[in-house]
């Protein structure tokens, strides 16, 4: 979104809540920008938990294999 005056354009960010956790129900919700990669969010992830390696998987079960595609095209959703 961009919100413009006549000197000053701002743009505002569309932030997106993701919950990840473990198997073992351990976890954390990571804020991150709606147009972030699966990429952007694995290693938001692997910072947070301090794990050099995750496997994502979305919660219908997909693995979110492909560090490049939108978490919108990889179906990831708001909570």
């Amino acid at each position: 979104r961009c919100y413009c005056s006549k000197w000053l354009c701002r743009f505002e960010q569309v932030m997106l809540s993701v919950h990840v956790s473990f198997p073992s129900g351990s976890g954390d919700t990571l804020s991150l920008p709606q147009s972030s990669t699966v990429g952007e969010l694995k290693i938001r992830a692997q910072t947070s938990f301090g794990k050099g390696f995750l496997r994502l998987v979305t919660q219908n079960g997909r693995a979110l294999t492909d560090p490049m595609e939108s978490l919108q095209t990889a179906g990831v959703e708001e909570g």
